[in-house]
C-alpha cells in the first residue's frame, strides 16, 4: 500500500483503490476525493497465477471504488482479482469510457477527476460473478502470458508474439 492521503473530512466508509504508481498522483491531488487511497499494483500478464493468494488489506465493511482502464491489460487484471478476492461492495471508474484513448488511470490529470466521477458505476452481483468467472478462467488455463486481443483479455504462450516480432523486425532491418 503506498503513502495514504491525510484528508480533514474523510469518509471512513469508503476507499479509493487503484492499479500502479502514476495513478497515485491524479487522486492524491484532486480536492475531490475524500477517500483513503489503496494502491495495489500485481503484473499477473506473465507467468503463472495458479497459486497466487495476495491478500488485500481492506475492511470487509469498506466500500471500494475502483480506478481502472479495460484499455490496460495490467490495470484490468488487477480489477479481475480484486473482484475475485473482495468481498466488499464495490463501484468501479473504467477511465477509457470518459475517454477511449486512455490507457491508464495513470494517464489522468487530477483536474479531469470531477469529470470522471460521472462515470462510477456500482458493479452488480451479477457483474461481480462474471468479473470472477473471468478471473477463475485465467487462473485455469494458466497460459504463460494474457494479454487483450480484439477488447478481450486471451491467454497464450510467449511464441503468440513471434509473428509480430518478426513482422516489425523485417521492417527494420
Amino acid at each position: 500500500m503506498f503513502t495514504e492521503k491525510e484528508i480533514d473530512n474523510k469518509n471512513m466508509n469508503n476507499i479509493d483503490v487503484f492499479f500502479g504508481y502514476a495513478a497515485f498522483t491524479p487522486l492524491y491531488k484532486s480536492p475531490l476525493i475524500n477517500n483513503d487511497l489503496y494502491g495495489f499494483y500485481e503484473d499477473f500478464t506473465m507467468g503463472s497465477i495458479k497459486d497466487i493468494d495476495i491478500p488485500i488489506n481492506i475492511d470487509k465493511d469498506k466500500t471500494v471504488r475502483i480506478w481502472s482502464s479495460k484499455n490496460n491489460t495490467q490495470e484490468y487484471l488487477n480489477f479481475l482479482y480484486f473482484c475475485y478476492k473482495l468481498p466488499n461492495e464495490i463501484s468501479v471508474i473504467f477511465v477509457n469510457e470518459y475517454d477511449e484513448y486512455v490507457y491508464s488511470a495513470g494517464a489522468l490529470n487530477y483536474k479531469e477527476v470531477k469529470e470522471l466521477l460521472k462515470y462510477e458505476h456500482k458493479i452488480t452481483k451479477e457483474e461481480k460473478d462474471r468479473y470472477k468467472n473471468e478471473w477463475i478462467k485465467l487462473v485455469n488455463g494458466n497460459s504463460e502470458i494474457r494479454l487483450f486481443k480484439n477488447g478481450k483479455i486471451i491467454s497464450t504462450n510467449y511464441d503468440y508474439l513471434d509473428k509480430y516480432i518478426d513482422k516489425y523486425y523485417d521492417k527494420i532491418i
